[in-house]
């Protein structure tokens, strides 16, 4: 099997298959609305192609988000998962201002 260009890495050729998983801040209901829902498989899918990720399955719950992805075999799980949630958040955030106002703001 050969594998694309992104995939291959000195000693490492292939890719790893990964289900994550992660839940809103305080479990809130965000993606209730069928809009908000679609905002947020565009956001993973964009934060996914920036970040070399290639998403097999997506699916968008109320409170939380199941993936299953495949990472080349240069990109830990942890640095996958970092990359993805705050690349998406910054992307839902822009699309949608009022959600950032959905949790309690820190006053320092």
């Amino acid at each position: 099997m050969r594998y694309s260009k992104n995939f291959r890495h000195q000693h490492a050729n292939g890719m790893s298959t990964w289900h994550f998983e992660w839940c809103t801040k305080y479990r809130y209901k965000v993606f209730s609305s069928e809009n908000n829902k679609n905002f947020c498989t565009i956001a993973l899918n964009e934060a996914a192609k920036k970040t070399q990720v290639q998403l097999l399955e997506l699916e968008v719950q109320p409170e939380h988000v199941h993936m299953i992805a495949e990472l080349p075999l240069t990109k830990t799980p942890i640095d996958a998962v970092r990359d993805l949630k705050s690349l998406s958040a910054r992307i839902l955030f822009a699309l949608i201002p009022k959600l950032k106002w959905r949790y309690p703001q820190r006053k320092f």
